[in-house]
């Protein structure tokens, strides 16, 4: 006959144990989230390359006529026309935009009336070359202000270009991401 033998276990320890098999199983389910690419910044005067997935960026002042009365955006938008062949006029009815006030976007104040206005390049569109022809801004304005807000200046003035390129995508992440220059 063979005797019992009695072991005495904390339950703070057994606790312990069955936390610590969940955590594990519980990370082990769950794959890290890949890393954001990086946004493109817009810079005049200069031709960016971007590919979808990654986010847009671009560093602006508004100039909203009332400055005192905003607060934030509640939106923005971009607009960009493809260039021709022949690299320097515009071909009609080729365009995109991207923005307005859906999610996916990102205004964060700079100080000084200027923000850094960010949204994700998700079309797919042509290949190619295209230059901003229009920008427009939906200002948040605080409680107590009464009027009209019009927007006074707009980055389209400046010669900001993007070139379109194919996305690539690496294979240990799976994250897509715009060629170097």
């Amino acid at each position: 006959m063979t005797k019992a033998r009695t072991v005495r276990v904390n339950a703070g320890t057994i606790i312990g144990l069955m936390a610590t098999v969940l955590v594990a199983v519980g990370s082990a389910q769950e794959p890290p989230a890949p890393p954001r690419p990086a946004a493109v910044k817009l810079v005049p005067n200069q031709c960016v390359q971007i590919s979808a997935g990654v986010p847009l960026a671009l560093e602006w002042n508004p100039g909203f006529e009332h400055p005192g009365a905003v607060t934030g955006l509640r939106g923005f938008g971009m607009t960009f026309a493809r260039v021709g062949e022949d690299g320097v006029h515009l071909v009609p009815r080729s365009g995109f935009s991207l923005g307005g006030r859906t999610t996916g976007q990102l205004a964060v104040p700079l100080g000084n009336g200027y923000y850094r206005v960010e949204v994700r390049f998700s079309r797919t569109v042509r290949l190619g070359t295209y230059q901003l022809v229009s920008a427009d801004a939906v200002a948040q304005v605080s409680d107590d202000f009464h009027g009209d807000l019009h927007l006074l200046v707009s980055p389209a003035r400046e010669h900001f270009c993007i070139i379109v390129v194919s996305p690539i995508v690496t294979p240990s992440t799976g994250v897509v991401a715009s060629p170097s220059p």
